[in-house]
């Protein structure tokens, strides 16, 4: 079968894409603890009791300087134990709706949005950077130490230098963070992406349909982006509604076993709720229920799918 065909996209198949979050968390995770023993080890020399040896190289432990490199290491764990706590939160939603369909509530989909957007990383991004101004301030402290007296070690002990490096830096982290959502998240118009709208149906006695408003190219997500979850329903909740209400689960839910997909509430149907179904159809539906052109659709065509590709068959009530 035709429709058969997007079952082998890479979309369909979590699986690189949950070694990609895998590799991740094991690195935020050395990073993470990295950091922690960093923040240990400066720790027991800021709270040591021990008196330091007469050495040409001795830090002053209790410096402010030094306590603000200290502050760097800790806040930068944090936020990588928490984008790690993040990965590892997803990678399980992932893997539970990819081995149990409807289990989470929502679609794969729905979750590679949330981990693909930029805003989702940007603990990750503060927490890499201020790892290193962390050792950039160790850099400074530490030279400074070792050429104490010379011009350069003034200029590197200056106060006022010193206490900018760290906030110099954070400061263009967001400025390229402002930068970089406005150039990638630009607002999109209402009208962008959509291809189609409800109208009469050109099916003889199906009501209404899905026509399309302009052309559509063979392989477009036809109503992406259509990220609205799909609830499921067991059907022993609906045996005792009134006809009417059980049609609408007949009408427009997709079933899967004894389980009926529906959107969060019938007052959200979208364009993709009203797809007729023909056994020539020029839409089919991929493992997540995102309806892709089978072929080039024409301005003023009627779109339609074939139920039985994505929906076990249903008995009327």
């Amino acid at each position: 079968m035709e429709a058969d065909k997007g079952k082998s996209d890479f979309k369909n198949d979590p699986k690189p894409y949950l070694d990609y979050l895998d590799k991740e968390m094991t690195f935020c995770g050395i990073i993470t603890t990295f950091s922690l023993a960093c923040v240990l080890f400066m720790m027991d020399k800021l709270f040591s009791t021990a008196k330091p040896q007469t050495s040409t190289f001795t830090i002053d432990f209790s410096s402010t300087y030094f306590v603000s490199t200290l502050l760097l290491f800790t806040i930068s764990a944090y936020l990588l134990f928490r984008q790690r706590a993040e990965l590892a939160f997803y990678y399980g939603q992932i893997s539970l709706e990819f081995t149990s369909p409807g289990y989470t509530g929502k679609t794969m989909r729905y979750f590679f949005n949330q981990v693909d957007s930029w805003k989702f990383w940007y603990k990750y991004f503060y927490g890499i950077a201020l790892i290193a101004c962390a050792f950039i301030q160790l850099v400074v402290l530490i030279v400074g130490t070792l050429y104490k007296g010379y011009k350069m070690a003034d200029f590197l002990n200056c106060t006022i230098n010193s206490y900018f490096i760290s906030p110099g830096l954070l400061i263009l982290c967001l400025v390229y963070n402002y930068f970089h959502i406005k150039n990638h998240e630009k607002k999109s118009l209402p009208h962008d992406n959509v291809y189609t709208r409800i109208g009469i149906s050109q099916i003889p006695n199906a009501g209404v349909g899905i026509i399309a408003i302009k052309d559509i190219p063979k392989d477009t997500y036809i109503f992406f982006p259509d990220d609205d979850k799909v609830t499921w329903i067991d059907e022993s909740k609906i045996d005792e509604l009134s006809n009417s209400l059980k049609k609408l689960y007949l009408d427009f839910c997709v079933k899967k076993g004894k389980k009926y997909g529906c959107p969060i509430n019938f007052n959200k149907l979208t364009p993709a709720w009203y797809l007729n179904n023909s056994n020539n159809p020029n839409v089919y539906a991929d493992s997540e229920l995102r309806f892709k052109a089978l072929r080039d659709i024409k301005e003023g065509e009627e779109l339609t799918s074939e139920y039985s590709s994505y929906s076990d068959s249903v008995e009327d009530f």
